[in-house]
């Protein structure tokens, strides 16, 4: 009897034990630099990135994950204030155990979390009444069960946290700003006041610093189908 109980025992111990570890895997931040931010500017015969601009409300400083009870809480922190505005997106992403990426993507009082798949964007669930700011930090939150309880989460190795700033909503090829975490700077020939080069790149041949357009584009894509659908 007592080598029954000390088996159960033992049993629950490692229970407890690797449950613990799994907790413990649904935490992470990363720092993030100021006045490191992009610049992408247009002319009628050129165009170039400049760099360590001051866009204060897109200048991210730390983004966070942690896990409590099922729920798991994301923040972004910039240097000036969360802005509501459709010119304006902040976007965090995750990864699990099997290394299958999530994104929340925020704007404009919308927030949704969506999973990659292979070659499409799954649209996932909508975060927008679990999502709060208050002067420069985001907040929001969702189930673990929303993405299939995974074993472990951590943020993406690239691009875990992007912020963007539109002169035209969503056009990509017009001028923006954008920030990223980890920063893309080193390398890249920032100079002088932060232009690349001489700033005078001939149209055709822009430089673009290690900066996935393709998946910013189908963020954006999902993002306005998800706004549509609730203005209906």
């Amino acid at each position: 009897m007592r080598k029954i109980m000390g088996l159960v025992i033992g049993v629950c111990l490692c229970f407890l034990f690797f449950s613990g570890s799994a907790a413990a895997g649904y935490s992470d931040s990363l720092n993030d630099g100021e006045g490191d931010v992009w610049h992408w500017y247009v002319t009628e015969t050129t165009w170039g990135w400049g760099y360590n601009k001051e866009r204060p409300n897109i200048d991210i400083k730390q983004i966070t994950m942690s896990e409590s009870g099922g729920t798991v809480t994301v923040t972004m922190k910039v240097k000036g204030t969360i802005t509501d505005s459709e010119k304006i997106m902040y976007q965090l992403s995750i990864v699990d155990d099997q290394n299958i990426s999530y994104n929340i993507l925020y704007s404009n009082e919308t927030c949704t979390l969506y999973g990659v798949g292979e070659a499409m964007y799954i649209v996932g669930a909508d975060l927008s009444a679990n999502t709060s700011h208050s002067g420069g930090t985001l907040t929001t939150h969702f189930q673990l069960t929303d993405i299939g309880s995974p074993g472990q989460l951590k943020f993406a190795t690239y691009m875990a946290g992007t912020a963007y700033e539109y002169t035209v909503v969503g056009d990509t090829t017009a001028e923006y700003y954008y920030d990223m975490v980890p920063d893309e700077s080193t390398g890249d020939g920032a100079i002088g006041d932060g232009a690349i080069g001489n700033g005078k790149q001939e149209k055709g041949k822009g430089f673009i610093p290690g900066f996935e357009t393709a998946l910013l584009i189908g963020a954006i894509g999902i993002f306005a189908v998800l706004v549509s659908k609730k203005l209906r």
